[in-house]
């Protein structure tokens, strides 16, 4: 029995380039670091080719966020993350705290908690990490970065009390 799904050339080709795109390496995205530079960003280029920049919050404390250079094809959208480490944990993350997650990530407007496993395959670090337009213009690049960078510092100050680690 045939399948009556047939892809079109075009959707195997996105297809194909989304999967390229996940499998070879990336460069520094210059866009990126024009858009950086014109917003008085100060930052620098991690091993993966991301900008890692230190956000000042109002209130002295900073934050790290990062801004991906690579970039993933979701039909046709071409999207970018940024995000900002919260919190570490060493095993599965409580119950509580992941319910915590999932409900705070239902009132942002912009992004949502993860939690990424590293490779030792026991610890977990919690992000929050926005998916934003990988064309978009500077303001709303700075905007993404301002959004994340105070999110993630509020549910780190709220998990950890006063520690700033991140």
């Amino acid at each position: 029995m045939k399948s009556p799904f047939r892809p079109s050339k075009t959707a195997c080709l996105l297809l194909l380039i989304g999967f390229l795109a996940q499998i070879i390496p990336t460069e520094v995205d210059t866009k990126v670091k024009q858009q950086l530079e014109d917003w008085g960003y100060e930052y620098t280029i991690d091993s993966d080719n991301d900008f890692k920049t230190v956000y000042k919050l109002d209130n002295g404390r900073t934050q790290l966020c990062f801004v991906n250079s690579n970039t993933e094809i979701y039909g046709l959208f071409e999207i970018r993350e940024v995000w900002s480490p919260v919190y570490k944990s060493e095993g599965q993350l409580p119950a509580w705290l992941a319910n915590k997650l999932l409900e705070e990530s239902y009132t942002k407007k912009l992004g949502a908690f993860e939690v990424w496993t590293k490779s030792d395959g026991n610890t977990r670090l919690v992000i929050f990490c926005a998916k934003i337009d990988a064309g978009c213009p500077g303001s709303d690049l700075d905007d993404a970065i301002k959004a994340v960078s105070i999110t993630a510092d509020i549910m780190e100050k709220e998990l950890t009390g006063n520690s700033d680690e991140f």
